[in-house]
């Protein structure tokens, strides 16, 4: 393939692939579900094909398409079935219930007591007992629910701050 017709392969697969994630909607991009990043990978290995010539551009737009409408289907069926959606996107996972680590979950997730401790850190939490319920999602971020007697310790400490203080 010569230099201009590489340079016509990249345009118009950047172009095509643009389209196309932008059809795919957001998820593909952010908070990645398995499905999701399975779908970009393939999308790129694809793009890759295109860029360096091995094959045709119909063929790579054909095989994108597919891909982007067998993801489409299997986003259909997870959100029809409950059943569809616990096998292919998993289920939400406790890491801790009234300030207890669950063992179960945390084997689940392959977590460890340090990994579930940092996790609660970036939610604001630093002690174990303020933490009513603490689940990994299915986009696999952690959520923290607090005990209510922290959520008013918390209020209250915020109302003893100088008012420039409290948006820190």
């Amino acid at each position: 393939m010569t230099l201009a017709g590489t340079a016509v392969h990249c345009f118009l697969a950047y172009g095509f692939l643009l389209v196309l994630v932008r059809f795919a909607g957001k998820r593909l991009i952010r908070q990645a579900s398995t499905m999701d990043l399975v779908a970009a990978l393939v999308l790129g290995e694809l793009v890759d094909k295109v860029l360096t010539g091995k094959v045709p551009f119909s063929q790579y737009a054909t095989a994108s398409l597919a891909i982007i409408a067998v993801h489409r289907v299997v986003e259909f069926a997870i959100h029809r079935s409950s059943a569809a959606s616990g096998w292919l996107s998993g289920r939400e996972q406790s890491l801790v219930k009234s300030g207890r680590l669950v063992s179960a979950g945390m084997r689940a997730e392959r977590m460890n007591q340090r990994a579930v401790y940092a996790a609660l850190r970036t939610r604001g939490a630093r002690d174990l007992r303020a933490i009513k319920a603490a689940d990994v999602e299915t986009n696999g971020e952690v959520s923290a629910l607090q005990e209510e007697w922290a959520r008013e310790a918390q209020q209250q400490d915020a109302a003893k701050l100088p008012l420039d203080d409290r948006s820190a």
